[in-house]
């Protein structure tokens, strides 16, 4: 009977741990894409900026490029909502002061002072 307990509660321990190493790894899966997609809206955002002020021309009219930024910002939403299930409160929290303050997306549209979030 002790023998039976004993491989029960090992068993139940390697279990958990198994679960826990498995979520670690979808957190990690989720954070790293999410920021994979700011830093593609960035890159996005800085061309297109450059196109428009004449700094860097591009061969794609600024239709195309606006187009491309609003599907890496439909993806980025997409991982921020990842990042929402799987993260604890303070990367949530990370996450929304970084969507808050990407001054990158506002200057390359023409929008206002770039200091306003």
């Amino acid at each position: 009977m002790t023998t039976h307990l004993t491989n029960y509660v090992m068993e139940h321990s390697r279990h958990r741990r198994e679960m826990l190493t498995r979520w670690d790894d979808r957190k990690l899966d989720a954070y790293g894409g999410y920021v994979d997609r700011v830093r593609a809206g960035i890159f996005l955002a800085v061309h297109l900026y450059e196109h428009r002020e004449g700094i860097r021309r591009s061969e794609r009219p600024d239709a195309e490029m606006v187009a491309e930024m609003a599907e890496a910002e439909w993806q980025r939403g997409r991982s921020f909502e990842q990042i929402m299930l799987l993260g604890g409160d303070d990367v949530v929290e990370a996450a929304h002061d970084l969507s808050a303050r990407r001054a990158s997306d506002r200057l390359a549209g023409g929008r206002a002072d770039v200091r306003d979030p």
